[in-house]
Order: structure tokens, then C-alpha cells, then sequence
């Protein structure tokens, strides 16, 4: 089973006072635009999804919508608990387990740190994980067999900038090599 990684973009600041609730606090104006660059990139790296989850925050689900729209064959989202801000990565990872294995990707929307949790622990020798996962940017991971913790290996990370990069050089026409990884 695949599994793209894939962090909120840039958000608002917080500030209690215009969002009591943090799940409500949206992608920043510019969030918004460098978000739908990265995932203008990230499409042409991986065009197709089997599922794609994400958190019930708004700024995970917009992301999520941001990349559905950039997807050649996107099914519909789906919320999941185990993305919430704050989850913890082991109910995570279980979550997975006993999901249907999709055809594509299944991609998994959501935070810092819950996301980096989840690829260290799905990594083998778990600890430090071995590329960063800032705002806007994929990781996708393999299982080629069982989902369990240290069974996954490293397929590639990209940064938003990089993602964008690579979506504003080779556009639509998907012509050209992918962007150098750092995994």
C-alpha cells in the first residue's frame, strides 16, 4: 500500500478572538494560492488517488480540496479522527492497516506533528525522520507488504517549493524528469 503524506498548507495566525474553535482557522490568502500551486505540481507527480483522508480541520480539508481539484481521478474525502490536530500516530497507523488497500494512494491529509510521527514510525528505524514534512509538502511512503510500524520504505519527499517549482516548469504536459528527491 502507498501513502502520500501531505501537511496543510500555510494557515492564518491563530487568534481565539476570530476563530474560538482552532479546527475553524483557515488557510491564510496566501496560503491559499501557494497550496493550489503545490498541488498543480504535486499532480503531475502522482495524478490519481484510491482515497484520500484528511483532518476535519478547515485548513486540512481545504488543502485536501486543493488537491482533489488537481487530480485527474480523485474520489470523494473522507474525515478521518486519526488526522485531527494533536492524534496520535500509532492509532494512525492501525487506522490504515485495517483500511481497504485502494487501487492509488491512499492519501492522508493533515499536521505537524502527527504526520512526521507516522512516517518515522512507518519507517524502518524509527526515530528521526529522514526528510522534513513542512506546510504544503508530500512524502510518499511504500508498504510492499503488511502496514506495520518499520515496514514502509522511503519513495520520495518534496517540499512546497519544490512542488511548486516542478508544477510551474513542466506543467500540464508532464514533460521532463520529477524534481530531485531528498529521501
Amino acid at each position: 500500500m502507498r501513502l502520500l503524506l501531505f501537511r496543510h498548507g500555510p494557515p492564518e495566525d491563530p487568534d481565539p478572538t476570530r476563530w474560538p474553535d482552532d479546527l475553524d482557522r483557515p488557510l491564510s490568502d496566501a496560503g491559499a494560492r501557494e497550496t493550489a500551486r503545490a498541488c498543480a505540481g504535486l499532480s503531475l507527480l502522482m495524478p490519481e488517488a484510491g482515497r484520500i483522508a484528511t483532518s476535519v480541520a478547515l485548513r486540512a480539508s481545504a488543502t485536501a480540496e486543493a488537491l482533489r481539484a488537481s487530480l485527474h481521478h480523485a474520489p470523494e474525502l473522507e474525515v478521518w479522527a486519526e488526522l485531527s490536530p494533536g492524534a496520535e500516530a500509532t492509532a494512525l497507523l492501525v487506522r490504515i492497516a485495517l483500511s481497504n488497500s485502494p487501487s492509488g494512494p491512499l492519501v492522508l491529509v493533515g499536521h505537524a506533528p502527527t504526520l512526521p510521527q507516522l512516517a518515522a514510525l512507518a519507517l524502518p528505524d524509527s526515530g528521526d525522520l529522514p526528510f522534513p514534512l513542512g506546510r504544503a509538502a508530500a512524502a510518499l511512503i511504500d508498504f510492499p507488504g503488511p502496514v506495520a510500524p518499520g515496514r514502509a520504505l522511503p519513495l520520495w519527499a518534496y517540499s512546497r517549493e519544490e512542488l511548486i517549482d516542478y508544477g510551474e516548469a513542466h506543467g500540464a504536459a508532464r514533460k521532463g524528469a520529477a524534481p530531485t528527491s531528498r529521501s
